[in-house]
């Protein structure tokens, strides 16, 4: 499939931005009456609703086609040579699915490629995720994106963004917990160090997450707080 975007483009573009697939919900059916039959009125509104959903995730998956397209017609030929060679093509092809597409370009990008990570692309995968931090005039939701974006470079090399020694020693201290506790043998032990480096991981990025907003949007807010 080829062409563009007529319809929707900035739900695509959106979807793109934040490579995240839009989601559309049902609406609610209404509720029949007290001889059975439906008020029609909340029938006709209701189907209306509901003709119009389908009519957008038909759009969708023929917009995200057109994405798939797009990217790889801007390929190099090398670049299409890495992509034929990682696990998740064949169904990425087939499916014609452009966010994957895209998220695919990133990782190659990124030396995420399937081979042996160097050391120094470790470092610069850390360096940047705390480096990120929102310019004046970088909107919450692109910033949000480009912050779970370095994450996820992370995650995909193998690390564990966020899990820190310290931070896990905090919320042992509230928890009353031990790192010796942690560490012990036994399944019980295993959950509650699963448990407390989830705990843990999730508080170090939002701390980190604030610490980059934008000191000219929020300096009220990280004033109040650091006080």
């Amino acid at each position: 499939m080829s062409g563009s975007i007529r319809y929707e483009a900035p739900t695509a573009a959106r979807a793109v931005r934040t490579l995240t697939a839009p989601t559309f919900e049902n609406p609610t059916k209404p509720e029949k009456q007290a001889d059975g039959a439906y008020d029609e009125l909340e029938k006709d509104v209701y189907m209306n609703e509901l003709k119009e959903i389908k009519k957008m995730k038909a759009t969708w998956a023929s917009n995200n086609q057109v994405i798939f397209n797009l990217f790889l017609s801007h390929c190099s030929p090398e670049m299409e040579t890495k992509l034929q060679g990682m696990k998740t093509w064949s169904e990425i092809d087939e499916t014609q699915d452009g966010l994957m597409l895209i998220k695919l370009i990133r990782d190659i990008t990124h030396k995420r490629d399937e081979t042996a990570q160097a050391m120094l692309d470790v470092v610069r995968a850390d360096k940047e995720l705390m480096l990120c931090i929102q310019s004046e005039h970088m909107s919450l939701t692109s910033y949000l994106a480009e912050f779970k974006a370095r994450v996820e470079v992370i995650k995909g090399a193998g690390g564990k963004p966020g899990l820190h020694d310290a931070a896990i020693k905090l919320v042992c201290d509230e928890k009353g917990l031990t790192l010796n506790a942690l560490n012990a043998s036994g399944a019980d032990a295993a959950n509650k160090k699963a448990e407390v480096e989830k705990e843990a991981t999730s508080r170090y990025l939002a701390a980190l997450l604030f610490d980059g907003l934008s000191n000219v949007k929020y300096a009220e807010l990280k004033t109040h707080i650091a006080n």
